[in-house]
């Protein structure tokens, strides 16, 4: 008896990122020399306890709206347990955050890469 075997050839999906790229992508370089991906969201996520009652602004320049002049309030992102900026850009943000738009964060400015989720912990010094 003879058996014949078949070559089954699978058509390969390439696998969609949950960026939007297909196949290879930058999304997570391993490398300096990697470039980010540009469809991938820019998150700011900071942790700091700014009281009840207060909310955390951002102020700064590298994304839409964004000003030293005037902040944008943040959002508390309940799974991250911390305040959030989310953008999309190809330019690095700079940036500083300010309790109720007011009152500065010490030290020098922050400076979100883009195309990356990066955590910030701001120092605030009181009276």
């Amino acid at each position: 008896m003879e058996t014949k075997l078949k070559t089954v050839e699978k058509k390969s999906k390439k696998s969609k990122k949950s960026c939007g790229c297909q196949g290879k992508c930058t999304c997570e370089p391993k490398s300096k020399t990697r470039k980010a991906c540009p469809r991938r969201s820019t998150v700011a996520v900071i942790k700091c306890d700014v009281g009840f009652g207060n909310t955390l602004f951002i102020r700064g320049e590298g994304a839409k709206n964004l000003s030293w002049d005037k902040g944008l309030a943040l959002t508390f992102d309940e799974e991250e347990h911390a305040w959030c900026f989310r953008t999309s850009g190809k330019q690095p943000i700079e940036f500083k955050v300010l309790i109720n738009d007011s009152k500065w964060s010490e030290g020098e400015n922050f400076v979100l890469s883009p195309g990356r989720k990066q955590t910030f912990e701001p120092i605030f010094l009181y009276d």
